[in-house]
């Protein structure tokens, strides 16, 4: 039914834009429709270079968790609109897929599937991440987006993006913190072991100090982000509720 629809209309009639700014391509990418953005492409392959809401649609199916539609999507975008010179459409896309990645990842180990899928739209960007010029790595976004999976403790998207591009273990933000003060700093032990262990003169990592002349002890001093500290809460809870168990059993 939908092929026959999409046959009575024109390339110009689907690339109309709803009063949100995004086309039907996009709308159908944002619910994880595949078949009916395949339909869609047939008819106008344009289509996946318009965005809406900032996002091309490829990017809004990766923001709405619908893997497969994305993947379908990544496939036929074309790579140079991801490149930095033509805004930050690759920079988004990769930003939120670490994003995204996050909360899928548990139910990836629950299945007990190798990240192979869940890494692979990573694999085919890395090309895109290896060509970003090493000057214009925090204005492309590649940095947060970089970042953004330090903080949440993603260390196989750490590993692909070093990489791509080894660059990024020298890059420091506006404080002037380096990556490994980001990873003390959100309390992610194996992403800092990580680093350190990868870069030849990591005494040049842990010996800066930032715009308020800390230093990655006075970080490591600091109360952990809310989010890791509620992880250390529950931890601790589930401690203490063993001990009395194991105490009320030596009693008995």
């Amino acid at each position: 039914m939908v092929e026959k629809t999409y046959k009575s209309v024109t390339e110009e009639d689907i690339q109309v834009l709803d009063i949100n700014g995004s086309t039907a391509l996009a709308a159908a990418a944002g619910v994880g429709a595949t078949s009916i953005a395949e339909c869609m492409i047939k008819k106008n392959s344009k289509l996946v270079e318009i965005p809406g809401q900032h996002f091309l649609p490829v990017t809004m199916a990766c923001n709405n968790g619908h893997k497969d539609t994305a993947k379908y999507l990544y496939s036929i975008t074309p790579f140079e609109l991801l490149l930095p010179e033509n805004g930050k459409y690759g920079s988004l896309l990769l930003h939120v897929y670490i994003f995204n990645h996050v909360f899928g990842l548990t139910q990836i180990y629950d299945r007990k599937l190798t990240h192979v899928y869940a890494l692979e739209p990573l694999h085919l960007m890395s090309e895109e991440i290896s060509t970003v010029d090493d000057n214009k790595i925090n204005e492309s976004g590649l940095y947060e987006a970089f970042r953004t999976a330090i903080k949440y403790g993603i260390i196989e998207i750490v590993i692909e993006m070093l990489k791509a591009n080894p660059v990024l273990l020298t890059v420091v933000d506006t404080n002037r913190r380096s990556i490994i003060h980001y990873a003390v700093q959100h309390r992610q032990q194996k992403i800092f072991n990580l680093i350190y262990v990868s870069h030849t003169r990591n005494y040049m990592l842990t010996s800066g100090i930032d715009n308020q002349k800390n230093n990655i002890l006075h970080i490591a001093a600091m109360l952990a982000p809310p989010d890791r500290l509620a992880c250390f809460l529950v931890q601790l809870c589930k401690c203490k509720r063993a001990t009395v168990v194991q105490g009320d059993l030596y009693l008995h």
